[in-house]
């Protein structure tokens, strides 16, 4: 599909500059799956209810698997086997540079919400009444995926605790597998109670990219993109958060998001020369934007505050004659996010070369 490599004048002189392929994203294992729940009681759930989701999905999970009083992961005899913290305070390997000594790594899960259109926008929860559902997206990677029958236990458990601010009581009423085709399989039965782990629901990232270019690459001009940022994208530069996005930046975050994703919850690292990609991606135009700023906050019961996570979301359209060489890149950040607080369901975008795709 791509040529291996390439000679290309940077800066009048001639580096040797690999070529994206699916190949180089080979060793990450990815399983998508979509739960649905259904409404018991009356129910009110933020409009975006990403974060309402998370921190009951999370709480529930703790109360599933820690075996301690304290309900301490940092004085845990058993936190390096345990689920929890692996999966909601996914630890920093000793010795990356890449994080900047920070305490934690990129979680290896990924909740894609629904976004409830907003009538008033003084009101910021969505009513559902009894009997409707509520239906949401949820990607593992790595170790995480080996975890799915503490994890459908969790999800089980936090419907019955109840949701949002009413503790409104759910039912799991259903869990399906997203194949690497775009094929449903159910693997969860309510009556029984029984899990389907089977291992070919399970794909490797290069082989979701590759599917995924083959869609690409059979419509649109290859010298033009168009990203849909579909949630609030959330990218800081010295401290100061971005309204605006160029190509180079959205480059430079994908390339750090995923190579992270690929060392601390894969089994091979990101072999590329960033540098020359960074070089090739500054090439790449802005040819319009249509961005805008989407304040949103959650509130955080460990901090007690309101926390502001707004991003920009809206289209961007990008020209070059290079494009067609990031496109794998640009897949697998459709597939695994950009930015910050990816796990709530923020950074999610989506590619649109033409109508027909």
């Amino acid at each position: 599909m791509f040529e291996n490599v390439e000679n290309s004048a940077l800066n009048g002189q001639f580096k040797y500059i690999p070529f994206l392929t699916p190949a180089n994203f080979a060793g990450l294992r990815i399983a998508r799956y979509q739960v649905c729940l259904r409404a018991e009681e009356e129910a009110a759930v933020p409009f975006f209810p990403g974060s309402t989701l998370r921190g009951a999905f999370g709480y529930a999970l703790k109360q599933a698997v820690c075996v301690m009083n304290h309900r301490d992961c940092g004085r845990c005899l058993v936190a390096n086997q345990c689920v929890f913290p692996y999966v909601f305070e996914t630890p920093a390997p000793p010795d990356l540079s890449i994080l900047h000594n920070q305490r934690n790594a990129p979680h290896p899960f990924i909740i894609d919400p629904p976004i409830y259109p907003r009538g008033n926008q003084a009101v910021r929860q969505r009513i559902l009444t009894a009997g409707e559902e509520l239906e949401f997206g949820l990607t593992l990677m790595g170790r995480a995926i080996g975890y799915l029958p503490y994890i459908v236990y969790a999800l089980h458990e936090m419907a019955q605790r109840g949701i949002g601010k009413r503790r409104a009581k759910f039912a799991l009423v259903g869990v399906t597998a997203l194949q690497s085709n775009g094929i449903r399989q159910a693997i969860f039965d309510r009556v029984t109670q029984r899990l389907d782990e089977s291992t070919d629901l399970v794909s490797d990232l290069s082989q979701l990219i590759d599917d995924r270019l083959d869609q690409l690459l059979a419509c649109g001009n290859d010298d033009q993109l168009n990203i849909r940022f579909t949630t609030p994208l959330r990218i800081k530069i010295q401290g100061d958060l971005q309204s605006q996005a160029n190509f180079e930046m959205l480059v430079r975050n994908l390339l750090r998001r995923i190579s992270l994703l690929m060392i601390i919850h894969g089994d091979r690292k990101l072999d590329l020369d960033f540098k020359g990609l960074l070089e090739l991606a500054r090439a790449v135009e802005v040819r319009s934007s249509s961005l805008r700023w989407w304040d949103w906050g959650r509130y955080s019961a460990r901090q007690e505050t309101v926390m502001k996570l707004g991003g920009f979301v809206g289209e961007a359209v990008f020209t070059g004659d290079r494009l067609r060489d990031f496109l794998p890149l640009i897949v697998a950040g459709e597939l695994l996010r950009i930015g910050s607080a990816t796990s709530f369901g923020l950074g999610k975008y989506e590619l649109i070369k033409d109508n027909r795709c």
